[in-house]
């Protein structure tokens, strides 16, 4: 049974959610997952994710495969980078050395894509003070004769 990480839509319209699951790849997006690691909520600036990394890294342990935007997900929470150490096998010491290093850089950022979050939704990493994203200004379309 393969088995991929991927997003699964709920809420409504324009106010869409998503659970991160694990679930048979031959399962549709909303129908049946085998276990849920995390949520995502694009509709916060900047978006909010919450993923239980120890239920990821079983995953990817097993074999999951992430889709694309779930492997961005992964990648930002730092999932991606704990999964590589412990494939190469690194020690307890260098694995918290190289994994501090990155989360210091990673909170120093001034423009975010995604903020990490609790299971409450509560920030686990400072939010930036100055704004994501700019509104676009909506191009005024000219009228053919």
């Amino acid at each position: 049974m393969p088995v991929k990480l991927r997003l699964k839509r709920q809420g409504r319209k324009n106010l869409d959610h998503f659970s991160i699951v694990a679930s048979d790849s031959r399962s549709p997006r909303d129908g049946r997952f085998i276990e849920k690691i995390g949520f995502y909520d694009p509709v916060s600036r900047p978006a909010r994710v919450y993923i239980d990394h120890d239920a990821a890294l079983k995953w990817l342990q097993h074999g999951a495969q992430p889709t694309n935007t779930v492997y961005s997900m992964l990648r930002h929470s730092g999932v991606i980078l704990k999964w590589a150490l412990t494939k190469q096998e690194r020690t307890e010491e260098e694995f918290t050395r190289i994994y501090g290093a990155w989360r210091e850089a990673k909170d120093k950022q001034a423009t975010k894509v995604f903020i990490s979050v609790d299971v409450n939704s509560q920030p686990l990493e400072p939010i930036p003070t100055n704004p994501v994203y700019k509104p676009k200004k909506k191009k005024v379309s000219k009228k053919r004769r």
